[in-house]
């Protein structure tokens, strides 16, 4: 899975292959842990494709949480 571009201004492309099909959840925290952004998306033929912007993000470091029922996966971003 990638994030692309990072670091970046609040505005990025997830995609890549994952081994699951079906609704995943879609959380973005700050350093702090606080949740920036939920959402869900659904995968088809075992694929991510998302174009996602934060609303108004302030530079720093960022964790995207990717969950599904088998288990959750976590991307680190930057902003600047």
């Amino acid at each position: 899975i990638t994030l692309y571009p990072n670091p970046n201004t609040g505005k990025f492309i997830l995609e890549g292959s994952i081994l699951y099909n079906g609704s995943v959840q879609l959380e973005i925290s700050n350093a702090l842990g606080q949740v920036e952004y939920t959402g869900e998306l659904v995968t088809e033929n075992n694929s991510l494709h998302k174009e996602m912007e934060l609303s108004h993000p302030t530079p720093g470091i960022y964790f995207l949480k990717i969950k599904t029922a088998d288990g959750t996966g976590v991307i680190r971003f930057t902003v600047r």
